[in-house]
């Protein structure tokens, strides 16, 4: 018979969550001599199981 821990599995999650990477902020794409080009106005820290989550369906179109 397997134990389980829930606090351990606990705390993997919320350090499953807590991973995080910085995106670009596009202000404006452009297109200049054939090359596209775009202006970046920040960059925001995004959570990566979010960015999964909500962008899993066009990853895998690309």
């Amino acid at each position: 018979m397997d134990i389980i821990d829930f606090e351990k599995a606990r705390k993997v999650r919320r350090n499953k969550e807590r991973l995080t990477t910085k995106i670009q902020i596009v202000e404006r794409i452009y297109i200049v001599k054939g090359k596209v080009k775009f202006e970046v106005s920040g960059e925001k820290e995004m959570p990566i199981n979010l960015l999964n989550k909500r962008y899993k369906a066009e990853l895998y179109q690309l």
